[in-house]
């Protein structure tokens, strides 16, 4: 039980920052490829790579559901777990 427990507490731990920012430089010419559109690419990895170009800043990924599940005050996105945040202008590094 105790092991459910500190994976859960692991799992769901907010990222440290909610700049809004793009991690590669391709976004542009990604999204001109569709790449910010629902379908093939999940919203975790067009937030990963490119949450200012694909208008995802007003999220923060908390974790993948467990058991089906979100915590609360958060909501489910292709089966990963976001809560609602205020963006903050991040200094980016595209293509780090």
């Amino acid at each position: 039980m105790l092991y459910i427990i500190l994976v859960c507490v692991a799992i769901f731990q907010y990222a440290d920052s909610n700049d809004c920012c793009d991690e590669s430089s391709n976004c542009a010419n990604w999204k001109n490829n569709n790449f910010c559109q629902y379908g093939f690419y999940s919203t975790k990895t067009r937030y990963d790579y490119c949450r200012l170009t694909c208008q995802l800043c007003g999220i923060e990924y908390v974790g993948p559901q467990v058991f089906g599940m979100c915590p609360t005050d958060t909501f489910n996105l292709d089966g990963d777990c976001y809560v609602q945040v205020t963006p903050q202008p991040g200094s980016c590094n595209p293509g780090k």
